[in-house]
């Protein structure tokens, strides 16, 4: 057993270690007090920016699209959470808080609103509501009195709702004479159907009000200064619907309509709107198994000042309506796009397409594409204003794959042969592509001499792609 003397010096021997240790980390301490304070007095140089820049930057990195603005994984709300500065410079940006896009109810909605909002201050808010925000209770009633005080201030507003919630904002009393763009989307249960009728009182009063998109919603049930619309959507409307709609505009000159539910045509007289000059048929079948009928407009209507026409995947296609539409025009037309999952072969007469400049046609079959390029060839008189042409496709069938060889083997010899013939313009841009196949699947089907045709062609400066949408083969 060790002896008194031995443990005093034991002890003695261990306190100086400790007070030795404990010097040591004073020192240490007070070295890293003073990195921290040389640390603390650096300004990092993204904060030496002015707050303008800053600012500038966060509007940048706002969210496009219909991605949901109040999330903390994005401006504005990201910025807020990094330091004190930029919360600040955040806060003091008023056009950061001009866009509120929520598409997630939750308790803290009306809250947020109202911060939100008032951030904003009185610059023109761009509001964009869908059903899941309008939940029953307290919640949404407590959000609608926001929504209604800042209401004012709204220049852009989209409501994606069903109709209990096109009821229960219709109830309170709004103010929209800021309001310069209306989209509204009914949405359908499980039982509804599009045509039970639903009625939207709230827009009695829009005086800047020019543009419209409606899905779902008949025209006839929504009071809208109609005669002062310059563009107009109309998405899941019947065909007299769409005639409806296209008498009550007299001012609109873009259009895009989806028709469908065909109703007995011959009750219809053909009408002449004088203004359009960008018109689009869109497809319209409520499900897989409706027709859409879009197309069908064309029989009804005359648009002397049309300078662009769009075909978007239209299945009910009519080539003789078409014709007789161009013909009846006689418009200026400068565009025309034509895609069809069927795919479209049509005629276009000399005498309607003597301006065109730009022709987009998707899944041609090869008797066309013989007759339209050899027309392209050998006569000036044929599209002679023609500039960018352009075949899309997409699906991955044999049809498919066959028409592109002839595409890109005619459409060189024509586009070669055509710079010889004067008194035409010439092609500027070509494309062949498709969405469906990887430009490593098409290598396969062209030719090299084809390929090499291109390739001069761009060298001499003409823009070509041939591939996928996203990778050129030339």
């Amino acid at each position: 057993m060790e002896s008194n003397e031995v443990l005093r010096a034991r002890y003695s021997e261990l306190a100086w270690a400790i007070a030795n240790q404990q010097t040591l980390l004073n020192a240490m301490m007070a070295r890293l007090q003073e990195l921290q304070t040389r640390l603390d007095s650096i300004v990092y140089p993204v904060l030496s920016l002015p707050p303008e820049i800053t600012s500038g930057i966060f509007l940048h990195c706002t969210p496009e699209g219909y991605r949901d603005v109040v999330d903390t994984s994005f401006a504005p709300l990201l910025p807020m959470h990094v330091c004190r500065a930029w919360r600040q410079v955040a806060i003091s940006t008023p056009a950061l808080w001009t866009t509120f896009h929520v598409t997630g109810a939750s308790r803290s909605l009306p809250e947020t609103a109202k911060v939100w909002f008032e951030r904003a201050r009185q610059l023109p808010l761009s509001v964009s509501l869908y059903q899941s925000v309008l939940p029953p209770g307290r919640v949404i009633d407590e959000f609608l009195a926001t929504f209604r005080q800042h209401s004012e201030s709204i220049h852009s507003l989209e409501l994606d709702t069903s109709r209990d919630g096109f009821r229960r904002i219709d109830t309170h009393l709004l103010d929209f004479t800021r309001l310069r763009n209306l989209s509204l989307r009914l949405l359908l249960g499980e039982d509804e159907a599009f045509d039970h009728a639903i009625e939207i009182n709230m827009f009695h009063s829009v005086p800047l009000l020019n543009e419209v998109f409606l899905s779902g919603i008949p025209p006839s049930l929504i009071p809208l200064p109609w005669q002062q619309l310059t563009k107009f959507t109309g998405h899941f409307l019947t065909l007299p619907a769409c005639l409806y709609v296209l008498h009550r505009m007299p001012n609109v000159t873009e259009c895009a309509l989806a028709a469908y539910a065909s109703h007995d045509i011959g009750a219809f007289e053909i009408s002449r709107h004088p203004t359009i000059e960008t018109f689009t048929l869109l497809r319209a079948a409520v499900n897989y198994y409706d027709p859409a009928d879009s197309a069908q407009v064309l029989a009804f209507i005359t648009l002397p000042a049309l300078r662009t026409l769009r075909i978007e995947n239209v299945i009910d296609f009519d080539e003789e309506t078409f014709h007789s539409f161009l013909l009846r025009s006689s418009a200026p037309l400068k565009t025309l796009s034509m895609r069809s999952r069927r795919g479209i072969s049509p005629v276009l007469p000399p005498q309607a397409v003597l301006m065109l400049t730009d022709l987009e046609i998707s899944y041609p079959n090869n008797e066309f594409l013989a007759t339209f390029f050899g027309s392209l060839a050998q006569f000036p008189s044929f599209l002679p204003q023609l500039q960018n042409l352009a075949f899309p496709t997409g699906y991955r069938d044999a049809t498919v794959l066959g028409s592109i060889p002839e595409m890109v083997r005619l459409g060189g010899t024509a586009i070669t042969a055509r710079r010889n013939l004067q008194g035409c313009a010439q092609l500027q841009s070509f494309r062949v592509t498709s969405d469906s196949h990887d430009a490593t699947d098409l290598v396969s089907l062209l030719s090299k001499g084809d390929l090499q045709l291109f390739r001069n062609l761009k060298a001499s400066g003409m823009d070509i792609h041939i591939g996928s949408e996203w990778e050129s083969l030339v």
